[in-house]
């Protein structure tokens, strides 16, 4: 079972943890609802 989410994108990715982070951007795991397995999310600062 997943632990709470850190944020939620409405009705598609919950992002469970921070997997690292550079100069510009942070790379999340996160849970896409849509095709029921774990994906990784870039967010550029």
């Amino acid at each position: 079972m997943m632990q709470e989410s850190l944020i939620t994108f409405p009705d598609r990715f919950e992002l469970d943890r921070e997997i690292g982070r550079g100069g510009m951007a942070v790379v999340y795991r996160a849970h896409d609802t849509h095709l029921g397995r774990f994906v990784l999310i870039k967010v550029l600062y």
